[in-house]
């Protein structure tokens, strides 16, 4: 049930009018990866990879501002590569280079750690972290990520912008188009009652009931 199910809708990427007002089109892309992803059922991997960099960008600047990079690492946990190397990415992309040479340094650093191989468990000291911290807050105040990022998704060429009360419907256009729609939403439906059901029949006719249209 993965795949490509992103190249079916074609890549259209849809805002609300009221963040392009408000110079709010990062938070703009976080809230439409989360909409698509709870209404049409698709995968992180499965939308176009800037969207996932846009959003990782925004969950790094979050954790840098709250805790600093320590708390970036400790909150990626086993998801570190993932999230790390989508953050690599999407500064490169939007040209923020000063906080993309920062989070190089703290990858290797964080990656060579003892135990970061075997147990997948990174960390930097406090001293290199600090200094992380220090460095990017220099940066940010030369140039804000925020301004970069805005900049680089005006420019995207599937960006589709909609009055807000358009907004749910063109959600639900999109993510309609997932093949796997239903099938996913339904599994997603009983996850919270597995650890009561041991049996996979039992589970498997949970998830069948929870299908049932109009009235599961």
């Amino acid at each position: 049930m993965s795949g490509t199910a992103h190249a079916i809708w074609g890549t259209t990427v849809v805002i609300r009018r009221s963040w392009v007002q408000n110079d709010g089109l990062p938070v703009a892309i976080s809230e439409f990866v989360g909409d698509v992803i709870h209404a049409g059922g698709y995968l992180p991997h499965e939308l176009p990879p800037k969207l996932m960099q846009v959003h990782h960008v925004g969950f790094y600047i979050g954790q840098i501002n709250n805790g600093g990079h320590s708390q970036f690492i400790s909150n990626c946990g086993e998801d570190f590569y993932a999230i790390s190397a989508d953050v690599q990415d999407g500064l490169k992309a939007m040209d923020a280079l000063a906080q993309h040479q920062i989070l190089i340094e703290m990858i290797t650093l964080a990656t060579n750690s003892e135990g970061a191989c075997a147990q997948n468990e990174f960390n930097v000291s406090a001293e290199a972290a600090e200094n992380f911290d220090e460095r990017f807050y220099q940066a940010e105040e030369e140039m804000p990520i925020e301004i970069l990022c805005g900049r680089w998704i005006s420019g995207w060429p599937e960006l589709r912008i909609v009055d807000d009360d358009q907004y749910a419907s063109a959600i639900e256009e999109i993510a309609a188009l997932n093949p796997f729609r239903g099938s996913r939403l339904a599994w997603r439906d009983v996850q919270s009652i597995r650890h009561q059901i041991t049996e996979p029949e039992q589970i498997a006719i949970a998830a069948a009931c929870g299908a049932v249209k109009p009235d599961p």
